[in-house]
């Protein structure tokens, strides 16, 4: 039983943190706004749009005819904490 639980938390925890990738891609990309043209680009920032809670932070424009949004950074902190205490979890189940 332990060892199952222990393979849903690793499970969760990897999850996390290819969220927390697909969401640290979307910020880099949007802040360059360039860099969010081409189509595979624009799926990700596609399906990361419905991750992403809206806070009623700012998007803020760059000087590279891009944004940041502060609502994705919002998101990202909370996934990559979500990350941290799952990870924290797994250490302590096994």
């Amino acid at each position: 039983m332990r060892l199952l639980v222990r393979l849903v938390v690793a499970f969760a925890a990897n999850a996390f943190l290819v969220l927390a990738g697909f969401l640290a891609t979307r910020v880099a990309f949007a802040f360059f706004g360039n860099l969010a043209q081409p189509a595979w680009m624009s799926q990700v920032m596609a399906y990361t749009t419905a991750l992403v809670p809206r806070f009623g932070l700012a998007r803020i424009a760059t000087p590279y005819r891009g944004i940041l949004d502060l609502n994705v950074g919002a998101s990202l902190g909370a996934v990559v904490a979500c990350e941290w205490v799952t990870t924290f979890t797994r250490r302590f189940v096994g």
